[in-house]
């Protein structure tokens, strides 16, 4: 399959590249020097139109900045491309309703990998087999480091709350817990960013008293040993259970610490199931109701 990269703006960009191999077929971007610099690292073509990209591309991969989702998703349907697009899909709710029209039944796959953890997967099937009995509440963490550049640029889709809200919401979507209702953010500029909040604390609000608290904040300083982390804490009227999904891995001291991981490799999960056609275990849906807590976060403020 030649699969073509549209965008190069996004953290996960070089673990793509890294996993394509013979699949990987061109890169554009619309920051040509941006373009340029990464086709050259992995030896790839880059073109400067993601419309002649693709018009020899099989499938594409969008990482760019959030704000330039849509044009290129409609660049891909146009084209008749399967797509695999970075979250948040869309940076409000009026961008993801446009892009829900455009999409339609066109196939899509939402860049979720947390939900291809052999360990999610197995809290989620015992939390759904009533272990826990109902749930009544869901503490959940989603600190990391501040990307830098354009994340933390208001317009481009920048923000922690954009950026660290989504992968949460979708496991917890997943356990039948609803939709929220109302959010309620305190939030603040505490590390790097001045522009977009860096820290957060949310609470949302679900019917019958339910709740779940994030703390979605860029609170990892540059020298943390790892990116950050997601753990999620379920409570029932029967038990609880905690979630920590990147718990596996051994600390290595020398000048500084550094965490090495052993668990699996969620990005080429979620690449190798792109790859193997639709039907992707993430389409465009699961993205948006995703997106959808982040935005009524953001709404709420």
């Amino acid at each position: 399959m030649k699969v073509a990269i549209l965008g190069a703006a996004h953290v996960h960009v070089n673990a793509y590249f890294s996993h394509l191999g013979e699949n990987l077929y061109g890169v554009y971007d619309h920051d040509p020097g941006r373009g340029s610099l990464i086709s050259e690292k992995f030896g790839v073509p880059f073109y400067d139109s993601a419309q002649s990209l693709m018009g020899g591309a099989d499938a594409a991969i969008i990482c760019s900045e959030t704000i330039h989702h849509e044009e290129l998703i409609a660049v891909c349907v146009q084209a008749g491309a399967p797509i695999l697009c970075e979250k948040p899909v869309a940076m409000n709710r009026r961008t993801g309703e446009r892009i829900h029209q455009l999409v339609k039944s066109h196939p899509f796959m939402t860049a979720l990998p947390c939900r291809f953890s052999p360990m999610w997967n197995r809290v989620k099937q015992r939390v759904l087999s009533g272990e826990i009995g109902d749930i009544l509440g869901i503490a959940a963490t989603n600190h990391g480091k501040c990307p830098g550049v354009w994340f933390m640029v208001k317009e481009l889709g920048g923000g922690a709350i954009l950026d660290h809200t989504v992968h949460c919401a979708d496991l917890i979507n997943q356990l039948g817990f609803g939709a929220p209702v109302a959010a309620q953010v305190s939030h603040t500029n505490n590390f790097r960013s001045t522009e977009v909040e860096d820290a957060a604390m949310i609470t949302f609000d679900f019917p019958q008293g339910k709740f779940v608290t994030l703390d979605s904040s860029w609170s990892r300083p540059a020298a943390y040993p790892t990116w950050g982390d997601l753990t999620l804490s379920i409570v029932g009227d029967l038990g609880v259970i905690e979630a920590d999904l990147f718990a596996q891995s051994i600390m290595h001291t020398q000048e500084q610490s550094k965490l090495s991981s052993y668990s699996s490799n969620l990005e080429k999960a979620l690449l190798d199931d792109f790859l193997s056609g639709p039907p992707y275990v993430t389409g465009l849906d699961d993205g948006l109701h995703a997106d959808a807590w982040a935005w009524l976060a953001l709404e709420s403020i």
